[in-house]
């Protein structure tokens, strides 16, 4: 089930927030039991071969963590549990991400048909709940005292619906507080403000990122039917940059909202990368969950930049390595990984990681985005030699210039240079701009006009929900 769809728009969250409603005065362990079963509802919907696997990850790593609790106070040796909730989590990622892949790789190698190889469905949200598992045992290792006796808690901190199949990744120390004892009670103040957020995201995914989907599938499947031409490569490029973040910042957008409804503070996933001035600050501004989770329970732990230079620079391939790996099974994602490396190892090695003159600033973006753009490109194709294919397209190298070809990229671009407008306008911090607004008017008046936005961005993106067919989430795949 996915948020942009009428199911979830109409009858799952109503339901929900009647439910949650109904408890609201009751104890917390009754709120988190409530959250519990409509979680648990909304991933069957998936499968049931896919929910018990997610149960047996709740079970495994709750077991694991109260070992390792209780390993520390009897002075046992309590690495090894560590060690083999690590071993059954990667596991995991291994066989349902890596098993088939290797199995057709080998059957290459030694010259065999891979026709009858049967693929292994990769489980829905895999990747992000078990990098919360991760996070929930090994805080316990680092600290005993952060163990959780109720299995019920420890079950929604890793299931709840919001944020299960898509993050953002939550740590366990940061929302343990929150499962124990809300904040705020659940009210219109939090729905509200919750609402809003979520309508944002919304609007991000269906109104912007569909369809900038659109034009860059079918500059890629021109691609591969070699009628792509060189302005067409390039609106392709610009149309996957800004779908895969609108796509990605709307689905947060949308997790982050449900979770303050509730009463949970999801950290923010995204804060404007496409206004970074070098490669290190995109990726401060990128997927931060993801990669805060790389940096303190990978990048720190095999010693960070506290160490000397060269082994600085293996921890940083390491991290890389592992994030283009984690994505999946596929050699575009490990190039992918790769390239980033080589390039922040080439701003650390020359210290420009930060623009601080105007010009060298406007410089600097521009060159964040040019690279961005080419290796979302890597990220996107089906496989490494479609993406040199693709990028030799934009610069001319396999450009088809017929009447059909032409044609094509003229009428695609009419069609998506509105919506594109809108898109690079949004990817813009308008925050001060707001402010300024609010300062200058009534609060009742900003009130409206902000009530008549949102409200308006709802009904365009139910509308077109309930009326399109063409509904991806990219992040589904991972």
């Amino acid at each position: 089930m996915v948020f942009a769809s009428g199911t979830f728009l109409f009858i799952f969250l109503p339901v929900t927030l009647a439910g949650y409603w109904l408890f609201r005065n009751k104890s917390v362990n009754v709120l988190n039991g409530c959250l519990l079963a409509m979680s648990m509802g909304f991933y069957l919907n998936s499968g049931i071969r896919q929910f018990v696997l997610l149960i047996v990850s709740v079970v495994v790593n709750y077991i694991f963590a109260l070992l390792i609790s209780k390993s520390v106070q009897k002075c046992f040796p309590h690495k090894i549990f560590l060690v083999l909730a690590i071993i059954y989590n990667i596991g995991m990622l291994f066989v349902f991400k890596y098993l088939t892949f290797i199995r057709i790789e080998v059957l290459k190698i030694a010259g065999m048909d891979t026709r009858h190889v049967m693929e292994i469905v990769l489980p829905l949200g895999i990747s992000f709940y078990t990098f919360q598992a991760l996070s929930y045992v090994i805080d316990v290792y680092r600290n005993s005292e952060l163990v959780e006796k109720n299995i019920f808690n420890v079950a929604l901190y890793i299931s709840f619906f919001p944020q299960l199949i898509a993050g953002p990744i939550v740590r366990w120390d940061s929302i343990r507080d929150d499962l124990r004892m809300r904040l705020w009670k659940f009210g219109w103040g939090g729905v509200d403000h919750g609402l809003q957020r979520f309508t944002i995201g919304l609007g991000k995914k269906v109104i912007i990122a569909n369809q900038m989907g659109i034009f860059a599938d079918k500059a890629f499947s021109l691609q591969a039917s070699g009628n792509l031409t060189t302005g067409f490569a390039w609106m392709g490029a610009i149309a996957y940059t800004l779908q895969i973040y609108y796509d990605f910042s709307g689905y947060s957008d949308m997790a982050i909202g449900l979770g303050y409804i509730f009463g949970f503070r999801f950290p923010e996933n995204f804060k404007h990368p496409y206004i970074s001035s070098s490669i290190t600050e995109f990726w401060r501004r990128w997927h931060i969950s993801l990669s805060s989770w790389f940096r303190d329970y990978v990048y720190i732990p095999l010693g960070g930049n506290r160490c000397s230079k060269s082994r600085n620079l293996l921890n940083l391939f390491v991290v890389w390595g592992l994030t283009g790996i984690w994505h999946g099974a596929n050699y575009t994602f490990w190039l992918w990984g790769f390239c980033y490396f080589f390039i922040l190892m080439i701003e650390k090695l020359t210290g420009q990681r930060k623009f601080q003159f105007p010009m060298k600033k406007i410089v600097g973006h521009i060159y964040t985005l040019f690279v961005v753009m080419l290796l979302w490109v890597i990220f996107r194709a089906d496989s490494v030699s479609m993406a040199v294919s693709y990028i030799r397209t934009m610069f001319g190298g396999n450009s088809v210039e017929n009447a059909y070809a032409i044609g094509v990229t003229g009428l695609y671009f009419r069609n998506m240079i509105g919506y594109g407008l809108i898109a690079v306008i949004g990817c813009a911090p308008w925050n001060k701009l707001i402010e300024r607004i609010k300062s200058k008017m009534s609060m009742y008046r900003f009130d409206m006009i902000n009530t008549v936005w949102i409200l308006a961005v709802f009904i365009i993106a139910c509308c077109m929900t309930l009326d399109g067919d063409y509904n991806p989430f990219v992040y589904f795949n991972f």
